[in-house]
């Protein structure tokens, strides 16, 4: 769900974030500032709205409530378009965009029809096509549009591929960390976790993963444990300056305090 402030500012939220009654009704993030209008594809959940002549396109923007540098590549405008101020968006069918003014005049624009193609793709669970298709676009943001819907739908494989398309170093150690879990059902759990961790990319698994490398399995010169040692307190320094619940990261760190002196 999407809504406009008083200072127009556009917000997005899950709806059963709401439906659910829990603490993330009130998780909402911000999409844009300044908007004049916006609207939703009447068939895929694609993006549009006016802002100060421009015409922005979230071509995913539900990743903005678990990953914002994903959000940012995933996100098109088009600049220096004729709008007039109080341009309100009277249709978006398809691909076609329509846009009313004032005077009741009226002016058609488009997003790419590429973009409606790899959300069907998706949504017919045709991920080889989906890549077919960002292979063709070349583009980051189909990239970061097929890396955020292969995550909501936890295919891993295909979010691992498009994560490399983007040099997205950390979330690919990240996924190949999840992909080695040996058990089944403890995959679709570490990938829920960085949904609730908007500020920063996973940091506790970032953390842990750390602290599993640094583990001294006997073999370890004395300048490689040091190397670890080193690693370990700077991912648990960056987690903390990062996070906005400080006491979960003093938690995890307390009990691996002999590990890190």
């Amino acid at each position: 769900m999407a809504f406009l402030d008083r200072s127009k500012g556009l917000f997005i939220n899950a709806l059963e974030a709401f439906s659910s009654g829990t603490e993330q009704c009130n998780a909402s993030e911000k999409l844009a500032s300044q908007i004049d209008d916006f609207s939703w594809n009447d068939d895929r959940e694609i993006l549009i709205a006016v802002s100060e002549k421009n015409l922005i396109t979230w071509f995913y923007p539900r990743v903005a409530l678990f990953d914002k540098d994903l959000l940012l590549q995933s996100t098109s405008m088009k600049a220096g378009i004729d709008f007039a101020e109080r341009a309100k968006i009277s249709c978006f069918d398809d691909s076609t965009i329509e846009i009313e003014f004032e005077d009741g005049s009226k002016i058609q624009n488009a997003v790419d029809q590429c973009s409606l193609l790899l959300h069907e793709c998706v949504h017919e669970n045709k991920w080889n096509q989906a890549q077919k298709i960002c292979q063709f676009m070349k583009t980051k943001e189909y990239w970061a549009t097929l890396a955020s819907l292969s995550l909501h739908h936890g295919n891993l494989n295909v979010a691992l591929n498009s994560l490399c398309a983007l040099q997205a170093v950390d979330k690919v150690e990240y996924i190949k960390h999840v992909q080695n879990i040996p058990t089944e059902e403890v995959r679709p759990g570490k990938l829920r976790i960085f949904k609730y961790m908007t500020d920063s990319w996973c940091t506790i698994d970032t953390f842990l993963v750390a602290l599993h490398s640094y583990r001294d399995d006997g073999q370890n010169s004395a300048s490689t444990k040091d190397d670890r040692r080193r690693q370990s307190r700077f991912y648990y320094k960056q987690a903390l300056l990062n996070s906005t619940e400080p006491s979960k990261f003093t938690y995890i760190y307390s009990g691996f305090r002999t590990l890190l002196t």
